[in-house]
C-alpha cells in the first residue's frame, strides 16, 4: 500500500499504465482465490452435514415404521 501510494505521488502510474493493472490483477487472485475457497469449502461442508441429517431422518422414519407394523 505504501508503494502504491508513493508510486501514486511521483506519477509513475501515468507513464506505465499496463504494470498496474497486471499488479492488480495478480493481487486479487492472490486474495480472492484462497477466500472464494474458504467460503465453498465452508458451504461444501454445511450441505455435507445437512445431507447426512436428511439421511438421518429417514432411516429413523423408516425404521420406526417397519416397527410400527
Amino acid at each position: 500500500m505504501t508503494l502504491g501510494f508513493t508510486a501514486d505521488a511521483t506519477g509513475f502510474w501515468k507513464h506505465a499504465s499496463f504494470s498496474p493493472s497486471i499488479l492488480s490483477s495478480l493481487t486479487s487472485a492472490c486474495f480472492g482465490i484462497p477466500l472464494a475457497l474458504v467460503v465453498l469449502r465452508y458451504l461444501i461442508d454445511q450441505q455435507d452435514e445437512l445431507s447426512a441429517r436428511r439421511a438421518a431422518y429417514r432411516l429413523a422414519t423408516a425404521t420406526a415404521r417397519r416397527w410400527m407394523i
